[in-house]
């Protein structure tokens, strides 16, 4: 029942990504994967069905959570994580070849969530989807990160919903109301971290806090297991720190920390 974080995403440092099968659009390139607005989509047009990307992260970094989010994915499609630490052809050496079926679901907007069962330290990611029967593949973002696992960190009182975006006016001399629906309507998850244990609120979460800041992007999985559809539907990637507000550990118990966490995805 213990939840987990995701930081830092290593596609954020500007990787260099090669698009190995399939072609990207000029006006929308594979560089679009890392940028950090989701609704700044990379398009592909696939080659006999299939799309296969290849990130170089310079460097080996630790891996444990992959996440496409905004993409248009219908959900008949098939996606393969690989990750290698030496060849970047993927021919041997291989330390992931993990399968992920995207849901295809208007909710979470064809997002796919691999999580392993444990990071693996890698310099090369590879992503092929196949199947694919759209002439071009829309993707928003593709993440790669670094997981924190937390030993207690079950989620108590959480909320998950929308936030509406729409505005609604009213005309002060007919009393007329005019509803506009929102481009967008992002998710948030609000919940409390009450059980953290002392190497947690003095090392790792601690650590975690002061290096993210309002630009910053977590993913949050509220359990690492839940099921492979509902890690697609609730795993959710989006700001903790807002401007002008703060965010802190209480230590309000012997050996035990809470934290108080509030996630509006990013769209």
């Amino acid at each position: 029942m213990a939840g987990a974080f995701g930081f830092p995403d290593f596609m954020r440092r500007g990787v260099a990504i090669t698009v190995n099968v399939g072609t990207a659009t000029a006006s929308m390139p594979a560089e679009y994967l890392y940028d950090p607005q989701p609704g700044l989509r990379a398009r592909f047009t696939p080659s006999g069905g299939t799309v296969t990307l290849t990130a170089d992260f310079g460097a080996s970094v630790p891996l444990g959570l992959f996440v496409l989010v905004n993409t248009t994915l219908s959900g008949a499609e098939t996606t393969r994580f690989y990750l290698n630490d030496s060849d970047p052809t993927f021919t041997t050496g291989n330390l992931l070849n993990t399968v992920r079926f995207p849901t295809g679901v208007n909710r979470t907007r064809g997002a796919v969530v691999c999580l392993i069962p444990a990071d693996i330290t890698a310099r090369y990611m590879r992503v092929q989807i196949t199947d694919i029967s759209a002439s071009v593949l829309d993707i928003g973002s593709l993440m790669a990160m670094t997981t924190l696992r937390l030993e207690g960190g079950m989620a108590f009182g959480a909320m998950e919903g929308r936030i509406g975006a729409g505005i609604a006016d009213i005309n002060t001399f007919t009393r007329a109301e005019f509803r506009v629906p929102g481009i967008a309507r992002p998710r948030y998850v609000d919940f409390s971290l009450p059980s953290l244990r002392s190497g947690e609120y003095g090392g790792t979460v601690r650590d975690l806090l002061g290096d993210i800041d309002t630009a910053s992007d977590l993913a949050w999985v509220p359990d690492v297991d839940l099921t492979q559809d509902e890690l697609h539907q609730r795993v959710i990637v989006g700001g903790v720190m807002q401007p002008g507000a703060d965010i802190g550990i209480a230590r309000d118990r012997p050996q035990r920390g809470s934290l108080r966490v509030r996630m509006v995805e990013r769209v």
